[in-house]
């Protein structure tokens, strides 16, 4: 994962495939770690989730400025057509 420096963040999906459900939310930790906290406890828009729905993780944007995430993830939620987009900044940071 490159250094993304103070000011910039990764942009994570987290898809529930049985629900047709996005998470996006930006946070400054690693994949791994994110999906070992969300085991241990979901956040709050998500805890409808269940743990034998279908659920995988994507880093969309490694590295992106934190002043960008907000249109990065709109213009991306509508282009995910036929899935409830929930959003989120900052988780974990």
């Amino acid at each position: 994962m490159p250094d993304r420096g103070r000011d910039h963040v990764c942009v994570v999906e987290v898809l529930n495939n049985y629900l047709r459900e996005l998470y996006i939310f930006t946070t400054d930790l690693p994949l791994d770690e994110i999906s070992a906290k969300h085991k241990q406890m979901l956040p709050a828009a998500i805890s409808h989730w269940r743990a034998n729905h279908l659920i995988s993780y994507c880093c969309l944007e490694e590295s992106i400025p934190q002043a960008d995430t907000q249109t990065f993830i709109s213009a991306y939620s509508r282009s995910m057509s036929g899935y409830k987009v929930i959003t989120e900044t900052n988780q974990f940071v």
